[in-house]
């Protein structure tokens, strides 16, 4: 069978033939048979070369800069020049640093919580009406410019402020970019970009803990402390990779500048091979219908106590790695940024793992997820059964 019944029966089996009549149905099989696998694989390893390093280090340089305020509370700890000393806060009031983020945003402390609920879905539903690239690049640009700003709060009111604006900034990104993708990716396709994504997630806390121990040499500089340095260079950086994802990330297979680096006939050919339900570039910007068939669905709900329940553990054990790594003395200040590495880089293997066994389709998707679950649960008990600083540590590297 060549690729183009492949296409055509995977987008029947989603429901697309019967959305179409019979002609239409027809001369889409046939425009689809038109293609060899040859010419389906050079066709998708363009989209890959489009997408996939540069959703990569976007959504690792997200995690790197909301992760930040979990690295720079042990910088210099004890210390006059540590954070919770130089705005004059306590363990618990800094924790509300995160929480007031995902208020506005996506996940993690409080503050930043908050922002990331408020602010999710509004930026999605914004997404479509300015393009994927305009969008991406104002999330990109605004955040960027907002994490730079920490390095001159002066009180917990004003990282309060902050951290929310900086949740409000980056919602939308990563349901966006979920979004975004099943505009070029079938469905059944959708697991490597998406795992591809979370692989540079979780290499963020490689990369995050290196950044921290290396500005923490720059402790004073220009009269600046070290986690002051860390948010004003990790902010500058995030605005200028605002520029590369302005100039580089592509729209829509129809979008004028896909011509650029897509013919016509493979522009035509990436949006007929996906469902009939998946988003098109001349779709209206926003449908009512959409919302309340999404909020009348079970598997919505589903979904989202899971992923609620994995995040609080997922993302609380974030946030307390580096103060537990810390605790564990097993390295002085500045290297006990360095013990986060072993934690990250066990997840970065088990991200290969995962999507490796996800590809050979041993189980089905539901039923993959629900070992892990288990594991979370086993290093949680961990947690709270042993002291050995060996075993927490152990705890640390199977939780996350």
């Amino acid at each position: 069978m060549d690729v183009g019944k492949e296409a055509a029966e995977v987008s029947s089996n989603d429901g697309g033939s019967e959305s179409l009549p019979p002609t239409a149905t027809s001369d889409k099989a046939a425009f689809l048979a038109t293609f060899s696998r040859a010419e389906d694989k050079a066709i998708m390893k363009k989209v890959d070369r489009r997408f996939l390093l540069l959703i990569g280090i976007l959504y690792m340089t997200k995690n790197i800069d909301y992760q930040n305020a979990a690295n720079v509370k042990v910088l210099q700890v004890g210390q006059p020049s540590n954070i919770l000393r130089s705005l004059s806060m306590t363990a618990d009031q800094y924790n509300w640093v995160q929480s007031v983020y995902f208020l506005s945003g996506s996940q993690g402390c409080f503050v930043q919580q908050i922002a990331y609920i408020i602010f999710e879905v509004p930026s999605n539903l914004l997404l479509k009406k300015f393009t994927p690239r305009l969008w991406q690049s104002r999330i990109c640009l605004s955040w960027g410019i907002v994490l730079a700003c920490h390095a001159a709060v002066q009180n917990k009111e004003s990282l309060y402020t902050v951290r929310f604006l900086l949740g409000m900034m980056e919602a939308g990104m990563f349901p966006g970019l979920a979004a975004q993708l099943t505009s070029w990716y079938r469905s059944d396709e959708m697991g490597k970009p998406i795992m591809w994504m979370f692989g540079w997630q979780n290499l963020s806390g490689v990369v995050g803990s290196l950044l921290a121990y290396g500005i923490s040499y720059m402790n004073g500089l220009c009269g600046f402390d070290a986690w002051r340095w860390v948010y004003l260079l990790e902010g500058v950086y995030t605005i200028l990779l605002a520029g590369v994802i302005y100039l580089v990330l592509p729209d829509y297979p129809k979008s004028p500048r896909s011509s650029k680096w897509l013919t016509e006939r493979e522009q035509d050919y990436l949006e007929a091979r996906l469902s009939e339900n998946a988003p098109r570039t001349d779709e209206a910007a926003f449908s009512k219908q959409e919302i309340f068939v999404s909020l009348k669905d079970p598997r919505t709900y589903s979904f989202m106590t899971n992923q609620i329940l994995v995040n609080l553990a997922g993302y609380g054990l974030q946030w307390y790695l580096p103060t537990i790594t810390t605790n564990l003395g097993f390295a002085g200040l500045p290297r006990n940024q360095l013990l986060n590495i072993g934690p990250a880089g066990a997840s970065v293997i088990a991200i290969i793992i995962a999507g490796w066994l996800l590809k050979q389709a041993y189980v089905t998707r539901p039923a993959f997820t629900q070992p892990i679950n288990v594991t979370m649960v086993i290093s949680f008990i961990l947690f709270f059964t042993v002291s050995a600083p060996g075993a927490i540590y152990a705890a640390c590297i199977i939780g996350t």
